[in-house]
């Protein structure tokens, strides 16, 4: 799935349709469940959270549940023994593969890469935060460019550091903000041209290191 496809989406903002992306809906709100943690980046204070979607009931009434892909996430942490970050990315790595879409760029939803075992960056992103969200961290789904490609990443924070998923793979930093996270992925990875997605609003907005001062 390319980026250049996203850009053909629904998105008001014309700023972020210069940039890279368009846009995807998803509602967040929260329940809460526990297992047990360990070590440095173990899971947030134990917690795993249920998250709510809204979604339109047939006869025109907007009507909030639990989303079914969440009870799923927490089905495998809890199958495969999942209570640290590294846990989980090794789960994703040997569970989760790269694959573009063959013919018409789609997104896939969490649930659809669950079941299909395989996506590209979008839905690699969508799918980390989604799983980061039931861990009880704060994702931020960010897109990025280099040279000529463009790329979605999943940012968060644990602890007092920045983390980020480049697909599979989790990458640790330095950086205590996110304007230094920028500013690492940009001196490291040769990335610009930031923008993020608000997976609670479905809204973009660019970013830079002086709008985060």
């Amino acid at each position: 799935m390319s980026i250049r496809y996203l850009a053909s989406q629904q998105l008001s903002s014309s700023l972020f349709l210069k940039i890279v992306l368009g846009g995807f809906f998803c509602c967040f709100s929260t329940g809460l469940l526990t297992i047990p943690s360990a070590e440095a980046t173990s899971l947030p204070t134990a917690r795993l959270r249920i998250q709510q979607e809204k979604i339109k009931h047939k006869d025109g009434v907007l009507i909030s549940r639990p989303k079914s892909v969440d009870f799923k996430i927490i089905n495998l942490i809890q199958v495969h023994n999942i209570h640290s970050l590294e846990d989980y990315a090794r789960w994703l790595k040997e569970n989760i593969h790269y694959k573009k879409d063959e013919k018409k760029d789609q997104w896939a939803t969490p649930e659809e890469t669950l079941r299909k075992k395989r996506g590209d960056c979008e839905d690699y992103t969508f799918f980390n935060a989604e799983v980061l969200q039931v861990l009880g961290y704060q994702p931020r789904f960010l897109a990025v460019r280099k040279d000529r490609q463009a790329h979605a990443i999943c940012v968060f924070k644990a602890g007092e550091h920045y983390f980020w998923f480049d697909n599979a793979e989790l990458k640790k930093t330095r950086a205590t903000t996110l304007a230094g996270f920028l500013q690492n992925i940009r001196t490291n990875h040769n990335y610009f041209a930031f923008s993020e997605l608000d997976l609670k609003t479905n809204q973009w907005s660019a970013l830079s290191k002086k709008s985060l001062l």
